[in-house]
């Protein structure tokens, strides 16, 4: 990602549809482009799996990744330093 892109921020906390996910995908890399996608465990499987529908142009701008990593780190920064 170059000085001065935007990148979206997606965050999936409950399963959607196989379609549904295929068309927010299809319109985050429309639109923006990098996208990091943050996934639960209940959630990873399908956006991963229409992750790989997308054209390997598209699909390779979408950064995949774990929400509880990131929530370990937000308590350490507020004060909580178990990590």
């Amino acid at each position: 990602m170059g000085k001065g892109d935007i990148a979206a921020i997606e965050v999936e906390l409950t399963p959607k549809k196989p379609h549904e996910l295929q068309e927010i995908l299809q319109e985050l890399v429309k639109d923006y482009q990098e996208v990091r996608y943050f996934v639960t465990k209940a959630t990873a499987d399908a956006v991963v799996a229409a992750q790989k529908k997308l054209d390997p142009s598209q699909g390779q701008r979408i950064l995949i990744c774990f929400l509880g990593q990131y929530e370990r780190l937000t308590e350490h920064y507020n004060g909580n330093k178990t990590l």
